[in-house]
C-alpha cells in the first residue's frame, strides 16, 4: 500500500523513478511557474536516491 509522506515545493513534469539492488532513484525532470500557471520553467538535472529496507 502507497501513502503519501510529504509534498515538493513545486511540480515536476516527466519525472523519471526506477528501483534498482535496494536503491530507489528519482530523475527530475521540468518544473513548472507555480500552481497557478503550468507553463515551464526552469529544467532540472538532479538525480536522488535513498536506500530502501523492506
Amino acid at each position: 500500500e502507497w501513502s503519501v509522506i510529504g509534498r515538493m515545493p513545486f511540480r515536476d513534469k516527466t519525472v523519471l523513478v526506477g528501483y534498482w539492488n535496494g536503491w530507489l532513484y528519482f530523475n527530475s525532470g521540468q518544473r513548472d511557474r507555480g500552481p497557478d500557471d503550468p507553463s515551464p520553467k526552469l529544467v532540472i538535472g538532479s538525480t536522488w536516491r535513498t536506500k530502501l529496507k523492506f
